[in-house]
C-alpha cells in the first residue's frame, strides 16, 4: 500500500513538473513573439 502511494505521488510530481516546464516555455515563447512583433 505504501509503495502504491509513493509511486502515485512520484508520478504526480513528475507530471506536474513537466506541465510547469511546458507552461513556462509556452509563456516565454508568447512573450518573445509579442516583443518581436511590437518591435517590428
Amino acid at each position: 500500500m505504501a509503495r502504491d502511494v509513493t509511486a502515485v505521488l512520484g508520478q504526480l510530481i513528475s507530471e506536474t513538473a513537466t506541465g510547469l516546464i511546458i507552461f513556462s516555455i509556452s509563456l516565454t515563447m508568447d512573450a518573445v513573439a509579442s516583443i518581436s512583433s511590437n518591435t517590428v
